[in-house]
């Protein structure tokens, strides 16, 4: 049984509603029914994974207790940070089970290629009915997610390659699978999934031993292929006006936002508020570097360093004042 829930894992992420959620809570259950077959020949390396997930919870529960319980702290707590804890007797229950990461290397291709196909066909669907005024492929949960979850099946199907070298079908499967979801990430339209796919393959390209390797591994001609294929999608897509103004607003956004006057509330934008926020939680750093002021309190610090005159009021929460 937790074999079938590892391999299906991420084959449905994005297009059935709280699966990955309702999979980790059976295993969770399913772990702890089987407490007395743990085996505790833990490695150096896994009781320091361990430790660590153990001790961030620890961490988040102290800060909460010195800087104030919310009701927003309580949400992302227990959301959040409980399902750490839940993470420590899965990951001692699917230790045990022979070949269980052989299953979960076997689902990603097959995940990325219908995590690929759904964004493609979303996309294409939307289109073709003329519901191009705000066109992207979302899933289940929307572009954003479809975009995150994409990169990440697309690079974890191309390091897995390696994995299949001696298995044809899943060899192809994976090479199918990285360059399906690469385009279900693409045409999410979502800024910080084409951010990761630059940053990721990048680091998967040298952990592969560089772009020579990888050009080896694939052959000459699958790269032609992938080009070929590449060049008329990116063209097609920059003849979509809202596509083409998201692809624009990576470069303006930043740029509009690092020239404003900051002595003014600086104009609203997408990348701008989030480089803000970013600024915000430099400062909230610097006032708690150690054990910081609580999960989920976040909004409520953004908005006593906005009225200290310390970040931009771009980023005010009014919501926050109100719960």
């Amino acid at each position: 049984m937790a074999s079938a829930l590892v391999f299906l894992f991420p084959l449905c992420i994005n297009t059935l509603k709280h699966w990955a959620s309702s999979i980790f809570i059976l295993l969770f259950f399913v772990s702890i029914s089987a407490v007395k077959q743990y085996k505790w020949d833990l490695k150096k390396e896994e009781k320091i994974f361990l430790l660590i997930l153990f001790l961030h919870v620890l961490t988040v529960l102290i800060s909460n207790l010195l800087a104030g319980w919310t009701y927003a702290s309580n949400r992302w707590f227990f959301a959040g940070e409980i399902r750490l804890l839940l993470a420590i007797p899965i990951y001692l229950y699917l230790r045990q089970i022979p070949d269980i990461w052989n299953w979960l290397l076997r689902g990603v291709p097959l995940g990325a290629i219908v995590i690929g196909l759904t964004g493609i066909i979303d996309f294409s669907m939307r289109y073709s009915t003329g519901d191009i005024s705000m066109i992207f492929a979302e899933g289940a949960y929307g572009h954003i997610f479809q975009g995150n979850i994409a990169v990440l099946l697309s690079i974890f199907s191309y390091l897995a390659i390696d994995y299949f070298r001696d298995n044809k079908l899943f060899y192809r499967l994976c090479v199918l699978g990285a360059a399906l979801a690469l385009i279900g990430a693409v045409l999410s339209v979502a800024r910080n999934a084409w951010l990761s796919i630059i940053v990721l393959y990048f680091i998967a390209f040298m952990i592969r031993g560089g772009v020579s390797k990888y050009s080896s591994a694939l052959s000459l001609k699958r790269i032609v292929i992938v080009i070929a294929i590449l060049i008329p999608a990116l063209y097609f897509l920059s003849g979509i006006d809202y596509v083409k103004a998201r692809f624009e607003r990576v470069v303006e956004e930043p740029v509009a936002y690092f020239n404003a006057d900051r002595s003014k509330p600086i104009p609203f934008t997408s990348i701008g508020f989030r480089l803000e926020q970013w600024r915000g939680v430099l400062v909230a750093f610097e006032e708690k570097p150690l054990l910081g002021h609580g999960v989920g309190n976040m909004g409520k610090v953004t908005n006593v360093l906005i009225r200290e005159g310390k970040i931009n009021k771009m980023v005010y929460l009014d919501h926050t004042e109100k719960s």
